[in-house]
């Protein structure tokens, strides 16, 4: 699973990198937290997070429930920050046979989300970055 936060420029250009760095770190926390017991989650860099879910996992249910945990407002001082989250996934063998191959098929998979998502978001008038 390719992941990465919607609007989180948003937030880190508005409030500083110090809400940036709580959104990113509150978000790792959640992820780690969520995950099961097989399955490994990591920050790739920037607003950019990865997965490898054990074998036989519904890809499905793990995206609906990282989607649920990045959905919370973060809190910063005063404020509550809000991030989404765009998610792509690939499966062996069928997207790919090596982790290059793997992490590119979730890498385009991710991008149709987040151009889906910034399409409704333009659409009903929400902010995209």
């Amino acid at each position: 699973m390719m992941m990465d936060l919607d609007k989180f420029k948003i937030a880190n250009d508005t409030f500083g990198h110090e809400a940036g760095d709580a959104i990113l770190a509150a978000i790792g926390r959640r992820l780690r937290d969520s995950a099961r017991a097989a399955d490994a989650y990591f920050r790739l860099g920037g607003d950019e997070f990865i997965a490898i879910l054990d074998v036989g996992s519904d890809g499905g249910a793990a995206v609906r429930r990282v989607t649920a945990v990045v959905a919370s407002p973060v809190p910063f001082g005063s404020q509550t920050l809000v991030v989404e989250i765009s998610v792509g996934l690939a499966a062996y063998p069928g997207d790919g046979e090596t982790v290059e191959d793997l992490i590119k098929a979730a890498d385009a998979a991710m991008y149709v989300t987040k151009k889906a998502n910034r399409e409704w978001a333009l659409a009903s008038g929400h902010p995209t970055t």
